[in-house]
C-alpha cells in the first residue's frame, strides 16, 4: 500500500532544545506531494547563534490535515492504536551564524547612507 503523508518543518532557532515557540514551525509540505517541496524560510534576528536542529516531520494521517502534525507525535494504543498511524522524522543539524546576518544587514544600509564631506 502507498499512503500520502503531509509534513512540517521545525526549526529551534532560540536554541532551547524544542520546537514549542513561537517562529520554530516554519514550513509545511500539503498532503499529496509525491517529490520535491520548496520552503522559504527566513532566519530571525533573535540573538541566539551556534548550532541547532531542523526537525521534518511526515506523517499519514487519515483527515489529511497538516494542523495535526506536531514536532513530537507518536500513536497511542488504547485499545487501538490513534493516529499518527505511520510516519517519519529526521532531525537535522544546522548552524544560525549572526556575524554573517549582521554583515549582509550593514551592507545594505552602505547604500543608503548620505555622503557627508568634510574640510
Amino acid at each position: 500500500m502507498n499512503y500520502s503523508a503531509g509534513a512540517k518543518v521545525y526549526i529551534d532557532w532560540n536554541i532551547d532544545g524544542d520546537f514549542n515557540d513561537p517562529g520554530e514551525e516554519v514550513g509545511t509540505i500539503p498532503y499529496g506531494v509525491s517529490s520535491v517541496a520548496t520552503i522559504p524560510i527566513n532566519v530571525p534576528f533573535s540573538g541566539a547563534s551556534g548550532a541547532t536542529r531542523m526537525r521534518v516531520v511526515a506523517q499519514y494521517i487519515s483527515t489529511s490535515d497538516n494542523s495535526l502534525i506536531g514536532p513530537c507525535d507518536v500513536g497511542v494504543w488504547s485499545p487501538s492504536y490513534t493516529e499518527p498511524w505511520f510516519g517519519a522524522t529526521e532531525d537535522y543539524s544546522i548552524v544560525v551564524s549572526l556575524l554573517q546576518l549582521f554583515q549582509q544587514h550593514i551592507f545594505g544600509l552602505l547604500d543608503r547612507l548620505p555622503t557627508v564631506f568634510s574640510d
